[in-house]
């Protein structure tokens, strides 16, 4: 605001600008500081995909292979949710019966702490196993889901190479990005777990008077490795271990499976034994070509895209 006088000019004065026109070196320093500091801060930041979200839900699953829906249903998920009802605590219930599977949520209101939760939906299922199938395979799985177990990168690996070499690829790469300290969990997909097949010949069986319960047993006593005991000599005692595990498959085809009157019946005798992949349940496929994919997840807090960086590092090193 300008106030005139005669023949003077009196001008009104901004106190803060008239102290920055005055200390100009220190007004330049304290806004470098400002600079500074608020860019530390920025990079400090923690940078979310998925915001970890407080949450008090808690997932029954129940596995009942061999089952349709509607058996599932009346045979594992009513009588779980009747148990489950009987807990104040819980807001709503949520499931969903499909082949062979039940899967149910309770879901409990805010300010329940989730070891509570978990600990009274644990007990609801316990009193209803006397309701449930005698002949489950498993006990249900109480458990609950954080959103930090998710994975927030995925690598993939793909090219003109066999499935088995990508899993080799992969199991390195995995072992290489676990050494980062911000990576909670790296696991593979794209590849099922191996298995030894055993494909007897009935006839082969028959004919020997044999039975799949003499196989059973006689890979059930192999392939293990036990304890002998001690032994004392020259008045030092030793521990005796018998090592009996299998390093081979020629190991597999040799189990003895009869001995009868001299005659010694192999496994190999009466099936063909396999080792490779099980009966595949997803498909994994890039340009037509096989893919297997290394998912990361990162530990509660960090900085993801300073996690970005160093597991783009690692891959730079290990190509």
């Amino acid at each position: 605001m300008i106030k005139y006088k005669k023949g003077d000019k009196v001008i009104r004065q901004f106190g803060l600008s008239n102290f920055s026109l005055k200390n100009r070196i220190t007004v330049v320093l304290l806004l470098i500081m400002l600079v500074i500091l608020g860019t530390r801060a920025y990079n400090n930041l923690p940078k979310e995909s998925y915001p970890e979200v407080e949450q008090s839900s808690v997932y029954i699953g129940t596995p009942y292979p061999g089952n349709s829906p509607t058996d599932i249903e009346n045979l594992i998920t009513r009588p779980i949710e009747k148990e489950l009802n009987t807990i104040s605590e819980i807001k709503e219930i949520r499931s969903n019966s499909i082949q062979g599977y039940s899967t149910i949520v309770a879901e409990f209101g805010s300010g329940v702490e989730i070891e509570y939760a978990k600990s009274k939906v644990n007990d609801a299922v316990d009193k209803a196993k006397i309701n449930l199938p005698a002949d489950l395979p498993a006990e249900s799985s109480v458990y609950e889901v954080s959103f930090s177990d998710f994975p927030v990168m995925s690598v993939t690996l793909s090219g003109n190479y066999s499935l088995e070499k990508l899993e080799s690829y992969a199991e390195f790469l995995k072992d290489e990005l676990e050494n980062i300290s911000d990576v909670s969990k790296v696991s593979i997909a794209g590849v099922e777990e191996k298995e030894v097949s055993i494909k007897v010949n009935p006839f082969e069986l028959e004919a020997r008077n044999l039975s799949f319960v003499d196989i059973e047993n006689a890979i059930l006593y192999e392939n293990i490795s036990v304890s002998g005991g001690n032994l004392l000599s020259d008045n030092i005692r030793r521990s005796v271990r018998l090592f009996g595990e299998f390093k081979s498959m020629d190991d597999f085809r040799n189990i003895i499976i009869s001995n009868k009157n001299d005659r010694i019946v192999y496994l190999k005798d009466v099936a063909k034994i396999n080792f490779g992949y099980k009966e595949f349940e997803s498909y994994f496929r890039l340009g037509g070509k096989p893919v297997v994919a290394v998912d990361v997840a990162k530990r509660s807090g960090t900085n993801l895209l300073l996690l970005n960086d160093k597991v783009n590092d690692v891959i730079s090193k290990v190509k």
